[in-house]
């Protein structure tokens, strides 16, 4: 069953010094706030099967035990993986059948996943995740895929199917 939750509110406010797993998939998010949002413990967040069309101050979170992100099944068009340094252990990062497309204006390093080209570093970012082993970008609206400069040394899938490409 869906629920129909649609906004999150003062999530930042809560202490939950042992909490390990998020879970809200299934619902109406249309966003989600990361603003300094501090789960220590936290080991997997799922916010798939939502209608999230961004993801806003993930640079401002601390997860350093995150080891999953779910983002599938959402509205998503880009996200800037520069903002995913702050989770070093992050193993999985699933971004499927979102709406993730080129931008001619931007530097892709993973057609979709963009670093604006007035970061000069913007291409390490990646190598700050260390851990990733799979990043799936099925059914997206990709039409280019680069991997060019890219050190992953732990990435054992990568998912790309049905993509223009």
């Amino acid at each position: 069953m869906n629920n129909s939750l649609k906004i999150l509110e003062n999530l930042k406010k809560v202490v939950m010094p042992t909490l390990q797993i998020i879970d809200f998939r299934k619902n109406l998010l249309e966003s989600f706030d990361f603003f300094n949002l501090n789960f220590a413990e936290l080991l997997e967040m799922h916010l798939e099967n939502n209608q999230i069309g961004k993801v806003e101050n993930i640079c401002n979170c601390t997860f350093p035990k995150l080891r999953e992100l779910h983002l599938e099944n959402n509205q998503l068009e880009t996200i800037d993986l520069r903002n995913l340094a702050n989770m070093p252990t992050l193993e999985a990062l699933y971004l499927s059948n979102c709406r993730l497309i080129s931008d001619d204006n931007l530097i892709s390093i993973i057609d979709g996943l963009w670093f604006d080209d007035r970061q000069p570093n913007a291409r390490a970012i990646l190598c700050r995740l260390p851990n990733l082993s799979q990043l799936h970008l099925q059914n997206n609206l990709l039409e280019v895929f680069s991997m060019v400069g890219m050190n992953l040394p732990k990435l054992e899938l990568l998912y790309l199917r049905n993509t223009p490409s």
